[in-house]
């Protein structure tokens, strides 16, 4: 399926989501992302990635996660035509860091996207940014989604960065091992 095409099913997908829809996927991935981390203790020793959603993309309560496991967490900052990462006390913004203290390089990123395949192919809005920054960085790379925004057949190009982990509100995909956890 061509990606354009794709990418309009996803955000009619994601547009039709009632505010009360939205607010179970956050608590459906917030569960999932507790059981995740209690999987894998040592990733909460080290600096992380997540996101500052855009209109109806799908989050995890980052706040509460942050709080229970104690997780330094870095938002993405625009610089020209590509990304880094900031620490930021009281992290604000529409997609991108309004404000931070300092640059850092996660360990692991929690990463968004239109629609995801279950060996780890992502779909993002078209920007290429998350792809441009994973050339360079080679953090964990943890996909967060909606469980109706997995598909098959997703196309990649060799630009196009592969994810370790998928996780929806109700499970999570090991990519590598090609089962749940």
């Amino acid at each position: 399926m061509d990606k354009e095409i794709l990418r309009a099913r996803s955000l009619e997908i994601l547009n039709g989501l009632s505010p009360v829809a939205l607010e179970d996927i956050k608590q459906g991935l917030t569960k999932q992302l507790h059981h995740f981390f209690q999987q894998n203790p040592q990733l909460t020793v080290s600096i992380g990635g997540a996101y500052l959603p855009m209109k109806n993309e799908v989050l995890a309560d980052f706040h509460e996660l942050k709080n229970h496991f104690s997780l330094t967490l870095s938002y993405p900052v625009k610089t020209d035509d590509s990304m880094c990462f900031g620490l930021s006390a009281n992290p604000q913004g529409k997609a991108w860091l309004s404000d931070f203290e300092k640059v850092v390089t996660p360990a692991w990123l929690l990463i968004p996207g239109l629609a995801f395949g279950l060996k780890g192919e992502r779909l993002g809005r078209g920007g290429g940014y998350y792809d441009r920054y994973l050339a360079h960085n080679i953090p964990f790379r943890i996909a967060l989604t909606y469980s109706g925004l997995i598909c098959e057949n997703i196309p990649v190009k060799e630009h196009d960065a592969l994810m370790d982990f998928i996780i929806t509100e109700s499970f999570c995909w090991d990519v590598r091992q090609q089962k749940r956890i």
